[in-house]
């Protein structure tokens, strides 16, 4: 009976021990396949956080967002990433596992503070909210391994849920772009004002400005009106670009409009000084066509009336009758400091001298031949010393190497609709490896290449285009009543002296080499200075 006991008490405990084994068996066998699920779970918001990384890429691209907006939710994208890396790599230590992913979840919450307030998105908006709520509801980390991989997942999911309808969403086609956007260019001094048509079935406009700074377009106005003013303060005569969509809601919108720029003006010249009187004694002025300045700043007037080139200091301090000959026109500078002077109605109508005035070279006389002139205007010289000379009667530019052989000739400007009488060029300059031409007959500036080939054309909107001067990449036009100084696209158009000179005739103009702008009026017998402030 012993024996049978102690067998029945041995069984019994074997029993319990294969039981005990079975149960930690399964039990094994059910946290290994919740590993597997965890991690193919985990595996699963790996991936879509890599698509939702490429889809962000994608609707920057396609201009649905901004630059700035894409480098935020690629941020939080980021952050998700390392939550994720987090959890796989240590859910079996819980301790270790809430300290470090908390620090995630902290800078993804600073992540998601920052882009709600400058995301245009209301649907992605809601969703970084929604998960923001989680986080204060501490529905993640809260010790329950799954939950925290649902909320995970969830949010995950619907973030590039978000990105994707972005991506797919097309532009309704019934919302044409904004169009006849301008900005204004100077015309409201410390403010550019942007406008635009307003267009059908819009009710709201987003208006984006360039910044430098961001190197991307950023949102300074949404609302329902198509006008606005920005009162930014920027450098006068720097051009601020523009674009304008409509934007009503997420769903629609319409593509941007062309870029337009605009820019500030201000009065960024003074005039310092001004001298002439007329008469026909030396240090008198009678008819100053044209001008132009040495190395030294000095100034040379080519008297019409008096028949002789006059040298003044550059505080307008009579020096010297430069050159004797009749009707003295454009004059200029070579590298080596000689001086080249034209003239009309003499036997030789081009002279090159030395800086002791003694004649080296000389060459022209009255014809349509190459090396003959019918009536010099202004002339220049280029980076090679080649000599660019005016033929106004004639409608030309005769190229010359600085020893006086002919290169080429080409035609000088046009005559427009407008003009009654025919093209009569009268300013030339050069400037950024190209010649510029004026006319006194219209505003047109004509450009073209050191080989005689055309290159653009664009109007000053004055009457008239005197003498041209350049200076530091800047073009300088003697308009009717005002100096222009532009850019050799005629784009930032900025008026020097537009009220010392207003109702008067401009002719001659230079720029000295310390950037200071030299006019005459040869009407009045006056010579004006401006110099920056």
């Amino acid at each position: 009976m012993s024996n049978i006991c102690r067998f029945l008490k041995c069984f019994l405990i074997l029993f319990v021990l294969i039981l005990a084994f079975s149960s930690c068996q399964k039990n094994e066998e059910k946290l290994n396949k919740e590993d597997i699920q965890l991690e193919y779970r985990l595996d699963l918001l790996d991936k879509q956080t890599v698509k939702i990384n490429d889809n962000i890429k994608i609707v920057q691209q396609q201009n649905k967002i901004s630059l700035e907006e894409s480098k935020i939710l690629l941020d939080i994208n980021t952050g998700v990433n390392k939550l994720i890396s987090g959890i796989r790599n240590n859910y079996s230590n819980m301790y270790n596992y809430k300290i470090q992913l908390t620090d995630e979840l902290k800078m993804i919450d600073q992540n998601i503070g920052n882009a709600i307030s400058v995301l245009s998105s209301p649907d992605i908006v809601n969703t970084l909210k929604q998960f923001t709520e989680n986080l204060k509801e501490d529905k993640l980390l809260n010790n329950i391994m799954a939950k925290d991989v649902e909320y995970l997942t969830q949010f995950v999911t619907n973030f590039g849920s978000d990105i994707e309808f972005i991506k797919r969403g097309e532009l309704n086609p019934t919302l044409d772009r904004p169009i006849e956007v301008i900005a204004s260019k100077g015309d409201f001094g410390k403010q550019i004002t942007v406008t635009w048509v307003n267009m059908p079935q819009a009710t709201n406009y987003q208006l984006y400005r360039f910044s430098a700074v961001k190197n991307d377009y950023e949102l300074i106005y949404e609302g329902n009106s198509n006008e606005f003013v920005d009162k930014s303060t920027v450098v006068p005569y720097t051009k601020v670009y523009y674009k304008v969509r409509i934007y009503n809601n997420p769903k629609s919108y319409s593509p941007f409009s062309d870029v337009v720029y605009g820019y500030l003006s201000g009065k960024n010249y003074s005039q310092y000084l001004f001298f002439g009187y007329e008469g026909n004694t030396p240090g008198l002025l009678g008819l100053i066509l044209h001008l132009s300045t040495d190395q030294e700043n000095n100034i040379y007037l080519s008297d019409d009336y008096n028949k002789w080139v006059q040298k003044f200091d550059s505080k307008g301090v009579f020096r010297e009758i430069y050159h004797n000959g009749n009707s003295p026109r454009g004059s200029t500078f070579l590298k080596n400091g000689n001086a080249v002077i034209t003239t009309t109605q003499t036997n030789t109508y081009v002279k090159i001298f030395d800086k002791n005035k003694n004649i080296v070279k000389q060459w022209g006389s009255y014809g349509t031949s190459d090396t003959q002139f019918q009536n010099i205007e202004q002339i220049t010289v280029d980076d090679e010393d080649n000599i660019y000379l005016i033929d106004g009667t004639g409608n030309s530019v005769k190229k010359y190497d600085s020893n006086g052989n002919f290169l080429l000739k080409f035609t000088a400007t046009i005559r427009t609709a407008q003009q009654t009488d025919g093209p009569y060029p009268m300013g030339i300059t050069f400037m950024n490896g190209k010649i510029f031409v004026s006319s006194a007959r219209n505003g047109l500036i004509r450009t073209y290449d050191k080989n005689g080939n055309f290159v653009s054309m664009w109007d000053t909107g004055s009457k008239y285009g005197n003498d041209l001067s350049s200076f530091d990449g800047k073009l300088y036009i003697a308009c009717d009543g005002y100096i222009m100084k532009t850019d050799e696209k005629g784009e930032v158009r900025e008026k020097i002296g537009e009220t010392e000179l207003k109702g008067r005739i401009l002719s001659g103009l230079s720029v000295n080499k310390n950037g200071e702008v030299v006019v005459s009026d040869p009407y009045s017998r006056k010579i004006f200075v401006f110099k920056q402030i």
